[in-house]
């Protein structure tokens, strides 16, 4: 295995993304039943919400971290040590104006929330500080959110991962106790804002130990600010759709159906958006090193690069979702219980189909915000999210948290139409048409014998969550076998994977035997 190479590193990269992404998952889904049962349907619905609310406060960047990760993984390919200082310091002035910003807003809703929301959210106090308690962390966050992006921008996934897996177990495992004993949301407010600035700090150590001139200073460098606006303020658009999109239907459930409601729609959404969370970490190391491939002018091999990883983030999402899909109604009454069950497994399956068809759209995100193109995109994404709000207006009302599962599903179609138009208008790839016909093809002639397989020799063995647990995972590696054994995986991309997940072993390895020694 050549080290060197751009496969390999790539390869690498995704593996300690991956890891990050996989621990903190498993993690959650051990411990969310307990939350959810021992806070209860309605303020675990109050918890969705109000950290739905707050994280939209990060459209208030105006694509300003985008723009660092790409200008400063540019300028150290280039090696151009006073670009990177100046970005720096005038990337740490405006995340510092973007923090008050937020910490602003969330106190006007604190003042305001029995104004702004319905009489079903508003009326308990105890609510409503919960939005200074996240508008504090988004403030902490903001201010030193340089100390984040480094690590991405210089492709140091091993140290961004390591740091996100040590926090996103603590920080969860801190809710879980507090709930354990009693406490209620404030409580675990205040908890997630201590593990906030703790983790700051840590990971503001590491990322001057990769980049010591990213000192924290305060500077207005005009050049470098328009820099940064000119291509963040591109990406604001997109941002502001595709989260608009993701998040609409979780503000307006709670506020005309009630927030138990939202509970109902959220867990069965948390679990389909694992699928493009997994290929958002498969992809998302697309953005820097595109960015550095094409700032030396190298189409030929951003077009291979492009092309190898559409494949694999398309056969890994096939395997996900069809697991879940197959396994809907086990996975909801295993995880949580028959009345989530009965109530939520439609819900599931309609949310898996639309975040297949969003994980789709990761490795053009991540390559379009390398380039610096993303007019037709953000375009597009404005027009889904607005078709969501239209259809969930007509939809919710009427059909419930189905309704809006529906909604969700029925504005994403225009994402295929998206892929065609970019790949053959920025990209210029010939044949494929003849490569959507033969993946679509591929894929649903493994879908019907995936399904007999799991339908009469996996779903009858699966009679509780210890024994979900063992073959939910397993039925996507089947899937991933299955594929194999029909002779459609291309041969470089199995041998992407069988390296891929080498690197994962000794990365799961080393612990292990440091341990024992």
């Amino acid at each position: 295995m050549d080290t060197d190479s751009l496969t390999y590193k790539t390869l690498k990269n995704i593996s300690y993304r991956f890891l990050a992404f996989t621990w903190p998952m498993v993690f959650s889904i051990l411990i969310t039943p307990i939350i959810v049962l021992k806070l209860g349907v309605k303020d675990y619905g109050i918890y969705i919400f109000v950290g739905t609310i707050t994280g939209l406060l990060g459209l208030l960047d105006l694509g300003v971290s985008y723009a660092v990760i790409k200008f400063l993984a540019e300028y150290k390919a280039r090696d151009e040590t006073e670009k990177i200082k100046k970005m720096i310091y005038s990337a740490n002035s405006l995340f510092l104006l973007v923090g008050l910003a937020g910490l602003a807003i969330t106190i006007l809703l604190f003042f305001g929330g029995n104004w702004l929301f319905a009489s079903r959210l508003a009326g308990q106090q105890s609510y409503l500080i919960l939005f200074i308690l996240a508008g504090a962390g988004f403030f902490v966050s903001s201010v030193n959110n340089l100390y984040g992006l480094i690590p991405e921008a210089l492709q140091r996934y091993d140290i961004s991962s390591k740091l996100n897996i040590i926090y996103l177990t603590l920080s969860p495992l801190s809710t879980l106790i507090l709930v354990l004993f009693g406490y209620k949301l404030v409580a675990i407010f205040i908890s997630q804002l201590i593990f906030t600035i703790l983790f700051i700090l840590v990971r503001r150590r590491y990322a001057l130990k990769i980049l010591p001139l990213a000192k924290y200073r305060l500077s207005w460098d005009r050049e470098e600010i328009k820099h940064c606006y000119r291509f963040g303020l591109a990406t604001v658009v997109n941002n502001t759709a595709s989260i608009s999109l993701a998040s609409l239907d979780r503000l307006i459930i709670p506020i005309f159906i009630g927030p138990s409601q939202l509970t109902y729609y959220s867990l069965p959404g948390n679990v389909a958006a694992r699928i493009p969370g997994v290929t958002d970490n498969l992809s998302g190391v697309i953005f820097p090193v595109s960015a550095s491939i094409n700032s030396v002018g190298n189409i030929e091999r951003l077009k291979r690069f492009y092309v190898r990883s559409v494949r694999l983030v398309t056969i890994i999402a096939s395997a996900i979702s069809l697991s879940v899909i197959f396994l809907a109604y086990p996975i909801m009454r295993y995880w949580l219980n028959a009345d989530f069950a009965d109530r939520s497994t439609s819900v599931l399956i309609i949310l898996t189909l639309t975040n297949f068809t969003i994980a789709l759209l990761s490795p053009i995100n991540s390559f379009f915000f390398g380039l610096g193109k993303l007019k037709f995109s953000s375009m597009l994404n404005t027009v889904m999210a607005i078709l969501n709000a239209v259809l969930l207006l007509f939809l919710l009302p009427k059909y419930g948290i189905t309704g809006a599962a529906w909604a969700y599903l029925l504005s994403v179609l225009p994402i295929f139409y998206l892929i065609y138009f970019i790949e053959q208008k920025y990209l210029h790839l010939v044949d494929r048409n003849k490569y959507y016909r033969q993946t679509i093809f591929q894929i649903g002639s493994t879908a019907i014998i995936f399904f007999f397989i799991v339908k009469f020799l996996i779903s009858p063995f699966i009679a509780s969550f210890a024994t979900l647990a063992i073959l939910g995972p397993g039925t996507v590696i089947t899937y991933l076998l299955l594929y194999k054994a029909l002779g459609f995986w291309e041969r470089e991309d199995w041998q992407d994977l069988k390296k891929f997940m080498t690197i994962i072993f000794i990365k799961i390895k080393k612990p292990i035997v440091k341990t024992r020694d």
